[in-house]
């Protein structure tokens, strides 16, 4: 998702619609070879599939991918918020520049200790709902505040 505006950016809007609607089309055909090979092999999750496809070795290696994924996510998260919060920080009126708490390192630690790390803690994932509703609703607020913001200073 955070790639899309870029890729549509550098494909130019025709092609970007073209590439993205070819994608789509990809990703349904996938989901669906993948349901009918579960159905052909009487698995009911993706793991057993895996594991039924390619035995345990296959299986190590999607369990290896699936934390990675995630996990190598977090680590980005965390570090687009470390730097975006670091330019925040330092034009707060009053700020001194060369303050400790606002040094890029310090606010990744501490974006990691506050936030991701909590999250993360969840046993039953069913618990994010709520933070995953906030998150929703302040993007949604960004948008706004962005369209507002777009709009007049495109009238100046």
């Amino acid at each position: 998702m955070i790639g899309l505006p870029y890729s549509l950016k550098q494909a130019g809007f025709p092609l970007g619609i073209l590439l993205l609607l070819g994608v789509a089309y990809i990703t349904d055909y996938s989901t669906i070879l993948l349901i009918k090979g579960g159905n052909l092999s009487g698995t009911s999750s993706y793991q057993a599939l895996v594991n039924k496809a390619y035995g345990f070795m296959g299986h190590l290696i999607l369990s290896v991918l699936q934390f990675l994924y995630p996990f190598i996510a977090m680590i980005s998260y965390n570090i687009i918020a470390g730097d975006t919060l670091t330019k925040v920080f330092q034009r707060i009126p009053g700020v001194d520049q060369e303050n400790f708490l606002i040094r890029r390192h310090v606010i990744i630690l501490c974006v990691t200790v506050i936030f991701t790390l909590p999250l993360s803690l969840y046993r039953n994932i069913s618990k994010l709902g709520k933070v995953s509703f906030i998150s929703l609703i302040l993007t949604i607020i960004i948008l706004i505040v962005g369209i507002i913001r777009a709009i007049t200073f495109s009238a100046q």
